[in-house]
């Protein structure tokens, strides 16, 4: 069977679509303009693939270009798979890990994934695997076990990694699944591996791919002769570890002609590596931005030619671009329904708005005059939202473990990594969740008393040094902060920074250049992700003017009460996060002032400082205007409109 476009005969479509009514979020919107989108690509085999979803299950409700929610992703693979059965293909759906950490439906629960664990499990997956945000922390280990893995049965796919259950170490879930496609009865045997994680909690135990490809289980799934494609539900990225190659080249010494599929994450981008002509690797963003779509023709594990053709495409999340896909309306119809929505997809995205009702998400706390943006806007600058901290909320830490006088005169650095800091502060209303949506991580501050200003000024540059930057695959294999190894120090920065290579900057980057790079700007079109990989720059369905990316260091500091007069003897309090220490403990070795004390500080974490400021200097009013829509401060909160 030949590729073919399902949705639409033009190459690009310009769509237009009078929208009556949406079931997304009451308080997201759908892009405004009219917008070009390419159309999915279609084979025998066809792939959804979501990763690093972290929780953000309501969708965007600032970002139009990613407004949908997990209704309507429910809505689109149920036309996908109708679609896929009209045409006499399959479809599976895949999700790659991380589900918790990142949004306020998932983390202002106790505990924390407590309500998107189980609505994840409303979506019809074929394949479901683990990341390592289910490994941190033994409640979310827990969720996983008593949850998931229930819910999806033999589609619940983890190959490498076990719990403690019961005094007994116990496979988290199924070692491989083999399976039967529906329609082409193509024979498939999957699997769910995570890198070789070290951070997980005490009562997890993750196995290296390395080895994990020697045990008997494994031996056992590649013994199917029949066996036609393999599918990798992977925690991995597609580039820079090597995980990846070690499970593939496993598969493939016993399977020199059939299909390997990897369906990648971790490092938060968009992209497409080719391994070889019968195995490609896809990753599909992150936070619910993407969905990733994937697609084989010209099956074939018996001879050499055919060569199979694989074809690739990443789907801004939202209603427009998902119900363009799948050839379903966003107006009402005769029944004064809305034909893109089904009834289970509805009963989600109501869900969960009283779900963000009842914890009270939308509570408002102030409203932002302008964008403050982590890696799309020059740092430093105006407009990045680590300026805006280093100048205007970390100078009002104040310590809760030392003298107030202390805190407020005595000379202090402070440092945080940028990796703690998430995401971006939109324009709009600050919201409970908002506070969430930056910042995930619970930190506490740690000071080094009295440095000499000597060493305190070389602590920042050593921390940000271009090895921590940096990394390619000899350097390490893991993310975990192994002092010795240049590439494990990359966990200071956010995953979408964390795995550049030097590589990262050329034309196969997964994505855009850095600012100051050369980009092909097209003002007619909206601002938004242009990825390039190894088949080029046109996986993207939606045609945007490319966002600039901005490679942050590591690591930014807030200087306060440092007299003009300071000389290298000058006592400075080093005040950092406490997942820094090992990490400036290191580096102060390094340059030569070895350290053997350190205190607690106490005070406000970085979010609650932002949120207080935000609350001070931009207080909520009646109406809070921005970019999309209008914000009500009431019992309501945000304006339901179009219908809703």
């Amino acid at each position: 069977m030949l590729f073919k476009t399902i949705s639409l005969t033009a190459v690009y479509a310009t769509v237009a679509v009078a929208v009556i009514g949406t079931t997304q979020q009451p308080s997201s919107r759908t892009p405004s303009v009219p917008y070009p989108i390419r159309n999915l690509t279609w084979g025998q085999l066809n792939f959804i693939h979501t990763t690093d979803t972290h929780g953000w299950l309501p969708g965007h409700l600032l970002e139009p270009s990613f407004g949908a929610d997990w209704g309507d992703l429910i809505s689109f693979t149920q036309h996908a798979r109708r679609l896929a059965d009209e045409a006499g293909v399959d479809i599976l759906v895949v999700d790659s890990g991380d589900r918790h950490d990142g949004n306020g439906l998932s983390d202002a629960t106790s505990p924390k994934g407590e309500l998107t664990e189980r609505l994840f499990t409303k979506l019809d997956y074929d394949v479901v695997s683990i990341g390592n945000h289910e490994l941190y922390q033994w409640q979310s280990t827990v969720q996983e076990y008593e949850i998931i893995a229930p819910a999806f049965g033999e589609r619940y796919v983890v190959s490498n990694v076990d719990l403690l259950w019961k005094d007994k170490w116990t496979p988290i879930g199924n070692k491989y699944r083999r399976f039967e496609t529906k329609n082409q009865k193509l024979k498939v045997v999957a699997f769910g591996f995570l890198f070789d994680f070290k951070g997980n909690n005490p009562r997890t135990k993750v196995t290296r791919c390395a080895d994990a490809v020697k045990e008997d289980w494994f031996l056992e799934a590649l013994s199917y002769e029949d066996t036609e494609v393999f599918v990798i539900a992977s925690h991995i990225p597609v580039r820079v570890f090597p995980e990846m190659k070690i499970i593939i080249n496993a598969i493939r010494r016993a399977h020199p002609l059939a299909i390997i599929q990897f369906m990648g994450g971790h490092s938060h981008v968009r992209d497409f590596a080719v391994v070889d002509d019968r195995s490609t690797a896809l990753e599909s963003g992150r936070f619910l931005e993407t969905i990733g779509w994937l697609s084989i023709d010209k099956v074939n594990s018996k001879s050499l030619l055919p060569i199979p053709k694989f074809s690739r495409s990443y789907i801004d999340f939202n209603v427009r671009s998902l119900s363009i896909h799948t050839n379903t309306s966003l107006e009402k119809d005769e029944q004064d329904t809305i034909p893109f929505h089904t009834p289970e997809g509805q009963a989600v995205s109501k869900e969960i708005a009283k779900m963000r009702s009842d914890l009270e998400l939308d509570t408002p706390y102030g409203c932002v005059p302008r964008n403050f943006l982590t890696s799309r806007a020059e740092y430093p600058g105006p407009d990045n939202l680590f300026s805006l901290l280093v100048e205007k909320i970390l100078p009002n830490l104040i310590g809760t473990w030392v003298p107030v006088e202390r805190s407020l005169n005595h000379p202090r650095y402070i440092i945080i990594n940028t990796g703690s800091i998430r995401f971006d502060l939109f324009k709009g209303p600050y919201t409970l969740d908002t506070s969430y949506i930056i910042s995930p991580f619970p930190n506490n501050w740690k000071y080094f008393p009295d440095v000499p200003l000597k060493f305190a000024r070389k602590l920042l540059p050593e921390l940000n040094k271009l090895p921590y930057i940096f990394a390619s695959a000899e350097d390490g294999t893991n993310d975990q902060a192994d002092l010795q190894s240049v590439y494990e120090a990359n966990i200071l920065r956010a995953p979408e920074q964390r795995y550049l290579s030097y590589n990262s900057l050329q034309a196969s980057s997964p994505q855009q250049p850095a600012v100051g790079d050369k980009l092909q700007h097209d003002q007619r079109l909206k601002p938004g992700y242009v990825t390039y990989d190894d088949y080029g720059d046109d996986g993207d369905d939606t045609l945007h003017d490319p966002w600039p990316f901005v490679i942050l260091p590591n690591a930014v500091q807030s200087e306060q009460n440092i007299p003009e007069s300071a000389d290298d003897d000058t006592k400075i309090d080093v005040v950092i996060y406490d997942f820094l220490l090992p990490f400036a403990l290191s580096a102060f070795t390094k340059i030569g002032y070895p350290v053997n004390e350190w205190h607690s500080y106490g005070g406000l974490n970085t979010v609650q400082l932002l949120t207080n400021y935000v609350n001070e200097t931009w207080p909520a009013k009646e109406v809070c205007k921005w970019d999309n829509g209008e914000f009500n401060v009431g019992a309501e909160h945000f304006l339901k409109t179009q219908g809703r």
